[in-house]
């Protein structure tokens, strides 16, 4: 889809895996998100056939509106990685009974690193194994509300405990600590 950046939508930018900044008569600028987390400084490849792909028409040598557009980009699917993240965290709460904390992390401060990321969890877990740092891919699945790859690392409360006094380590790219996803609120009990 293409679109002017001054009739750029939220919706349009949440629904899309890879934007494009495009100059309707010189063609592409740059990429400014790609889900995949690939970040092209000179062109996108058009014809993906699994892809949204959404090009915004902006005008050449306007480096300011670029900029804002990767910032407004950024913001959006940051504030739609949180959801996901929430959700996710609702549904391993409620399937996983052993869950007493689900820890958010990144590996950048810089908001337009964080969008390409995948989603970084770390579950503490008493009906879990002892099995170190292992951490374990997954897919996005929109279809659950998941618009994001997930990375999970299951540990025990012990591990936890040599995590936080820095006695066992977490990969690189975990560094920064978002948050705790609160386990919801069970409010079918009276």
């Amino acid at each position: 889809m293409r679109v002017l950046y001054s009739q750029l939508a939220d919706d349009m930018i949440r629904t899309a895996d890879i934007i494009a900044a495009i100059d309707s008569l010189a063609g592409p600028i740059r990429t400014v998100y790609s889900q995949r987390g690939f970040f092209h400084t000179a062109t996108h490849y058009p014809g993906m056939s699994k892809a949204q792909v959404l090009e915004v028409e902006v005008e050449k040598g306007n480096a300011t509106v670029v900029q804002d557009l990767s910032r407004r980009v950024a913001l959006v699917k940051n504030m739609q990685k949180d959801e996901s993240a929430r959700e996710l965290a609702r549904r391993h709460y409620q399937v996983e009974t052993g869950m007493t904390h689900i820890l958010r992390f990144s590996g950048s401060a810089d908001i337009q690193s964080q969008a390409a990321e995948p989603i970084k969890l770390l579950e503490v877990n008493t009906n879990t194994v002892t099995s170190g740092v292992l951490p374990l891919g997954f897919d996005a699945v929109p279809s659950a509300g998941i618009h994001f790859p997930s990375v999970i690392i299951e540990v025990t409360p012990a591990e936890f405990d040599k995590i936080q006094a820095k006695e066992l380590k977490l990969p690189q790219g975990w560094e920064i600590q978002e948050g705790e996803l609160l386990k919801p609120v069970d409010t079918s009990r009276g």
